[in-house]
C-alpha cells in the first residue's frame, strides 16, 4: 500500500533545516552555551563556552575547578531554581582552565517535551569581566568625583565661612572704628589739655575748646585756616620754630615756655609735638598738646625756695640733724652732726648706728628707730660714744612720710647736752660719803639695783631723802645719759594725773588744746620717780600695771599705742601692805612693784651724817641764793642740829638751814641762828604731841607771831598724818571744817607739808 509521504519528507527537510539554522545560530553566539539533562551531565557546549574557558564538553564530565569553592553554594542553590521551573540570572564567577576568573553572568531555561516533561536545562554564560570592571572603574570615578565634589563643596562652606567671618570682622572694626572715632572726639573736645593739629604748612585743621581756655584765643572756627608758623604770640615764645622743627626733622618734640598775649598776661606751657601721617605713612601735619604748666612751675619754684630754706636751716643749724632710711642708714647729715661727733662725711653716709657707735647704744638706737619708722614720735636722752669721744644728746626722732603716707625714713634733731650733764654731776652730793652704817648699807643696795633694770620701790619716811637715793640709783645705772624726772603722786589732782603721767591728744577732756606729752613719755632712755606712789587713783593703778606689763599705753583720749623704754621707780611712805589689806592699793600692782625694795633710812637714824648733809646742802643753797662762799656751821650750831630729832627728816634739815642763812646776814651759822625746838632723842613724849617754838622781834608783832605758830602747827601736822586732812583735824582736835578753814586763810593745801620743810 503505497502512501503519499512528501508532505512528511518536506517537513523533515524543513525541520532538518530549522535544526541546521539554531545549530549554527547557538554556534555563532559568543556567549557560551551549556546544554545539560536532567542528571546534570552536559550534552552540549557550543564554540562560544570553549573559547571563554577553554574546557571542552569531555572535560566538563569531569572532576574540574570550573566552579569557584565560594561559589559552589549559590549554583547549587541556582541548579535547584531552575529544576523547579524557575528562569535564573545569577552573577558568579568561573574558573577558565588557564585559571582565570571570570565574572560570568548566567540564564538558565529548562526544555520541555511534547508531554511537558523535562528535557534538557540551557545556560548561557556571558563573560562580564570587562563589563564589570568598566563599572567598577566607573563606580571608583563616581566615588572620586562624589569625593571631590564634597571636598570642593566644603571648601566653598570654609571660604563662605571666612568671608561671612571677614564681613562680620569688617562690620564690626567699621563699628569699633566709628566707635573709636567718636570718643577720640570726646575725648578730644573734654580733654583738659589743649589739642592743636595743623598740616605741613602750618594751617591749623583743628584744636579743642580747652586750647582756648588755656591760650584765651578767639572760638576754635575762628581759629581754623590760622597759621601757627606765623601767629605772633607762638612766634615770640618760640613755640612756632618747635613745630616747624618737628615737621621738617619728623620727630617728636617737648618744649617748655612762658607765654603772654593779649588775653593771657603771664603763664607757662609746655607742649608735646609729634608729627601725623597718613593711611600710606606719609607725613602730613603735626599733632601739639598743649599743658599749663603756670601752677606746676609756681609749685616748683615754691618748693626749690623751700628746699633751699631748709638746706640753709639744715646746714646751718646748731642741733645735730641726721636722715635715715627705712633701713635705718643715715642718708644726710648736716655739718653739726660731724662736727660734734668729730666724724667726717663719708664715715656716716651709707652706714648704720652699729658701725659707727657702740653695741649697746646702737641696740639702744635701733629700738629707739623701729618705733619711730612705726610711726611714733620718739624723744630720748642718751649717750654717744664714737672710737674718739663719748658724748651726752637729747634726741628727738619723727617718722618721715611720703606723700601718700607711708613712712619712708626717719628724721633725728639732736643736742648736745654733755656739758650741761657735767654740771650736773659737778654739784655737791653727799652720796657716797656717809660715816653712818646703815646709809651705806642702803647704798650699797642701790648700787647693786642699778646694775640692773628692774623695779625698784624705796620705803621710808616722808622727807628721808627717797628722791636722792633714786637719783643717786639713776646717776649710778647704764641710764645715766638718760633723763631723770619725779612726780609727787600726792600732789597731783585726780583729774588731771593721768594726764601729768601719759599725756592726752587734744580735745580729749575740757581745756585740753594741743597735744601733751606725759611724764612716762618725757623720760624716754631714763628713770621716773614715781613719789608717794601710794596715793594713785585705782584707774591710774590699773593703767600703770598694764604699762609695766607691756611698756606701752595710751595718752588720755588717744587710740595709738605708745611705747616707752623708761624705768620707774617707786617711793612711799606708807605702808603698802596694810594698804593693800584694806583695799586702798592693788595687790598685783603691789607685788610687781616689790621686785627690789629699799628702805631708806631717816636721818634720826643716821645722825652721823648731818655735818656732811649740811656741807652739800650749804653749797647748793648758796648758789640758789647768789651766795658766792656758803657759810659755815659753829660748833654750837652743829650741836643743835645733832641733838634734834628731824620728825621731818632731810627735808626739814634743809629748810632750817636755808632759813639759818637767810638769818645769819655772814659767813657763819651760830646756834641762835637754827631756828629750831631741841627735841632730843630719848625725851619721852607723847606720839599726838605737836610744839612750836614763837618768838618776838622788832620787826615782828603778835598777830604775825601767832600766825607763824599756827602755821607751823598745821604743817607739822599734815606732815605727821602724811596730808591727810580727816587725821590731820582729830590731832588738832578742831573739826574737819574748821581746819580747811585755818587751811585756805594760811593759804595751805595737803602738799604744803612736803612744800613747807
Amino acid at each position: 500500500m503505497a502512501r503519499d509521504v512528501t508532505d512528511r519528507k518536506r517537513a523533515e527537510l524543513d525541520l532538518k533545516k530549522s535544526e541546521a539554522r539554531y545549530s549554527n545560530l547557538i554556534k555563532a553566539i559568543p556567549d557560551g552555551v551549556v546544554a545539560y539533562n536532567p542528571q546534570g551531565k552536559a550534552t552540549y557546549v557550543n564554540d562560544g563556552f570553549i573559547q571563554l574557558y577553554g574546557w571542552t564538553q569531555e572535560e566538563l564530565g569531569q572532576p574540574i575547578p570550573f566552579v569557584p569553592p565560594e561559589e559552589k553554594e549559590r549554583t547549587l542553590a541556582a541548579w535547584e531554581k531552575t529544576f523547579q521551573g524557575e528562569k535564573v540570572l545569577l552573577e558568579t564567577k568561573r574558573v577558565t582552565k588557564d585559571s582565570r576568573i571570570l565574572d560570568i553572568q548566567l540564564r538558565t531555561a529548562i526544555l520541555r517535551d511534547r508531554d511537558g516533561n523535562f528535557s534538557e536545562s540551557i545556560v548561557i554564560h556571558r563573560d562580564i569581566s570587562e563589563r564589570k570592571k568598566a563599572q567598577e572603574a566607573l563606580q571608583q570615578a563616581h566615588d572620586e568625583l562624589e569625593l571631590r565634589v564634597a571636598e570642593r563643596t566644603a571648601e566653598l562652606a570654609e571660604i563662605n565661612q571666612q568671608l561671612r567671618h571677614e564681613i562680620a570682622e569688617r562690620k564690626r572694626a567699621e563699628e569699633k572704628l566709628i566707635e573709636s572715632e567718636s570718643r577720640y572726639r570726646m575725648l578730644v573736645e573734654n580733654a583738659p589739655l589743649g589739642i592743636i593739629w595743623c598740616d605741613l604748612q602750618g594751617k591749623v585743621i583743628q584744636v579743642n575748646s580747652n586750647l582756648v581756655s588755656i591760650l584765651g584765643s578767639p572760638p576754635p572756627e575762628e581759629t581754623r585756616g590760622a597759621n601757627v608758623l606765623t601767629y605772633p604770640p607762638w612766634v615770640d615764645a618760640g613755640i612756632s620754630a618747635q613745630i616747624r622743627d618737628c615737621i621738617e626733622s619728623g620727630g617728636s618734640r617737648v618744649y617748655e615756655c612762658p607765654y603772654t598775649s593779649e588775653w593771657v598776661e603771664s603763664a607757662w606751657l609746655r607742649l608735646h609735638m609729634v608729627p601725623t601721617r597718613d593711611n600710606i605713612g606719609r607725613a602730613d601735619g603735626v599733632q601739639a598738646i598743649v599743658e599749663d604748666i603756670t601752677d606746676r612751675k609756681q609749685a616748683q619754684t615754691a618748693l626749690a625756695d623751700s628746699e633751699e630754706r631748709f638746706r640753709a636751716v639744715f646746714e646751718t643749724a646748731h642741733d645735730l640733724i641726721f636722715l635715715k632710711n627705712q633701713d635705718l642708714v643715715f642718708t644726710h647729715v648736716n655739718p653739726a652732726f660731724l662736727k660734734s661727733l668729730e666724724l667726717k662725711e663719708y664715715e656716716v653716709i651709707g652706714k648704720t648706728g652699729a658701725d659707727i657707735f657702740g653695741v649697746q647704744e646702737a641696740d639702744y638706737i635701733e629700738d629707739l628707730e623701729n618705733r619711730a619708722l612705726a610711726g611714733q614720735v620718739v624723744e630720748a636722752t642718751y649717750n654717744l660714744t664714737t672710737r674718739i669721744l663719748s658724748k651726752t644728746f637729747h634726741c628727738i626722732r619723727v617718722p618721715m612720710r611720703s606723700s601718700s603716707g607711708e613712712t619712708i625714713g626717719i628724721c633725728g634733731i639732736a643736742r648736745d647736752i654733755t656739758e650741761r650733764k657735767a654740771l650736773e654731776l659737778r654739784c655737791p652730793r653727799s652720796a657716797g660719803r656717809y660715816r653712818s652704817r646703815i646709809m651705806e648699807a642702803t647704798l650699797e643696795k642701790a648700787r647693786l639695783a642699778a646694775q640692773s633694770e628692774s623695779i625698784v620701790l624705796l620705803l621710808g619716811e616722808s622727807g628721808s631723802g627717797k628722791d636722792h637715793l633714786a637719783k643717786y640709783l639713776h646717776d649710778h645705772s647704764r641710764r645715766t645719759g638718760g633723763p631723770f624726772f619725779a612726780i609727787n603722786c600726792a600732789a597731783l589732782a585726780a583729774s588731771l594725773a593721768e594726764s601729768e603721767l601719759f599725756g592726752h591728744e587734744p580735745g580729749s577732756f575740757t581745756g585740753s588744746r594741743g597735744r601733751k606729752r606725759g611724764l612716762l613719755e618725757m623720760a624716754e632712755g631714763g628713770t621716773l620717780l614715781l613719789n608717794e606712789i601710794g596715793e594713785l587713783s585705782k584707774e591710774l593703778q590699773a593703767k600703770l600695771l598694764t604699762f609695766l606689763d607691756t611698756q606701752s599705753f595710751t595718752r588720755v583720749g588717744g587710740e595709738k599705742m605708745i611705747q616707752v623704754n623708761a624705768r620707774i621707780v617707786g617711793a612711799t611712805n606708807r605702808d603698802l601692805e596694810l594698804e593693800v589689806s584694806a583695799g586702798r592699793f592693788r595687790e598685783d600692782l603691789y607685788y610687781r612693784l616689790n621686785v627690789f625694795s629699799i628702805r631708806v633710812p631717816s636721818l634720826r637714824e643716821r645722825k652721823d651724817d648731818i655735818p656732811f648733809l649740811a656741807r652739800d646742802m650749804l653749797e647748793t643753797l648758796a648758789m640758789k641764793l647768789g651766795r658766792s662762799m656758803p657759810p659755815i656751821l659753829d660748833v654750837s650750831a652743829l650741836e643743835a642740829l645733832a641733838r634734834y630729832d628731824w620728825p621731818g627728816n632731810v627735808r626739814e634739815l634743809r629748810n632750817v638751814l636755808e632759813r639759818a642763812m637767810i638769818l645769819c646776814g655772814g659767813d657763819v651759822i651760830k646756834f641762835h641762828d637754827i631756828s629750831i625746838t631741841e627735841r632730843r632723842t630719848d625725851d619721852i613724849c607723847d606720839e599726838n604731841e605737836i610744839s612750836v617754838s614763837v618768838s618776838l622781834s622788832g620787826s615782828r608783832n603778835m598777830n604775825e607771831a601767832i600766825e607763824k605758830a599756827k602755821r607751823e602747827m598745821i604743817v607739822g601736822a599734815l606732815r605727821r598724818c602724811s596730808g591727810n586732812v580727816s587725821a590731820t583735824a582729830r590731832l588738832l582736835g578742831v573739826s574737819r571744817d574748821a581746819l580747811r578753814h585755818h587751811m585756805k586763810m594760811l593759804e595751805l593745801d595737803r602738799s604744803s607739808a612736803a612744800a613747807d620743810n
